[in-house]
């Protein structure tokens, strides 16, 4: 698997499924979606989405995943090169997620 340079991994259970989803920040400020289809000891991941909810950030993005308002699903955060931290509050739940 091929992610590119400046590529920074993130693995979280996105869709409640009990094994880890992979997301790569890229140099384009992309995020790329992988989802497991495998086993949590087993893991087949495909190419979901190369653009995550549409969200860029322009350049090196670094996607990080954590419960910030305690509601049971994954927030988003996005670290940048020129801009800064983004922040993207999960609208949906714990097994369908809807970033804004």
């Amino acid at each position: 698997m091929d992610l590119g340079y400046s590529s920074v991994p993130d693995f979280v259970d996105i869709d409640n499924d009990n094994d880890f989803d992979m997301f790569i920040g890229n140099s384009d400020g992309s995020i790329h979606f992988y989802e497991n289809i495998g086993t949590p000891y087993i893991y087949n991941f495909i190419l979901i989405t190369e653009q995550f909810f549409e969200i860029n950030v322009e350049n090196k993005s670094a996607p990080e995943f954590h419960d910030l308002d305690n509601d049971g699903d994954y927030d988003l955060i996005v670290g940048s090169e020129y801009n800064g931290i983004m922040i993207y509050d999960n609208i949906g739940n714990i097994e369908n997620s809807e970033f804004s």
